[in-house]
């Protein structure tokens, strides 16, 4: 565990280096005070590499660098039963899928599941039906909420029901309550 005089990393993730069988890159992001995450300083690296070169061995080597941030947007489309309170019911739905797609959820790599989104929202009193689930890539700046850069193909990714990123990136649900859109029928 590094200490905390070092600076604090929110995930890490590690994989081989495909282009030397001796190295590893050391994948790291951090949060911002709003709990979002961000880019980890420059500082905090150089601490971490100090760090982890007191443990290595002479002809390892470990390269680190910042995990690409996929932000993201669910759309759901919903048949509410005819003698529910369609208001409840999309904020029990906004509630239950915020909780499970939260950031301290998610790892460096971990893909985001279909059904556990799909049984998270069928599973909400007063659901009928899922109509629909969409998955998309939010990468601009929209009403001035400002996304990652990151281009991210959902469509592409997916595979049997699971939405797939790559080693050096993670998902973030970046502003819950907006970009959880909900329409009930």
């Amino acid at each position: 565990v590094l200490p905390n005089e070092f600076g604090r990393i929110f995930r890490a993730g590690i994989v081989a280096n495909p282009r030397n069988p001796l190295a590893s890159i050391l994948f790291i992001i951090s949060r911002d005070s709003s709990g979002r995450l961000q880019r980890s300083p420059t500082t905090l690296k150089k601490n971490v590499s100090k760090y982890l070169n007191e443990f290595r061995m002479i002809n390892d080597a470990i390269d680190i660098l910042d995990v690409a941030v996929i932000n993201y947007r669910v759309s759901i489309s919903i048949i509410a039963s005819p003698n529910s309170n369609k208001k409840l019911v999309v904020r029990k739905i906004l509630d239950k899928v915020k909780k499970l797609l939260k950031i301290t959820k998610f790892q460096v790599g971990q893909p985001i599941v279909e059904s556990d989104i799909m049984n998270t929202v069928i599973n909400v009193p007063g659901v009928l039906s899922l109509i629909e689930l969409k998955m998309d890539s939010l990468n601009t700046s929209i009403s001035g909420r400002a996304y990652s850069p990151v281009v991210f193909n959902f469509e592409q990714s997916k595979s049997n029901g699971i939405y797939f990123c790559g080693p050096g990136q993670m998902f973030e649900l970046r502003y819950p309550d907006e970009d959880i859109v909900i329409n009930v029928r």
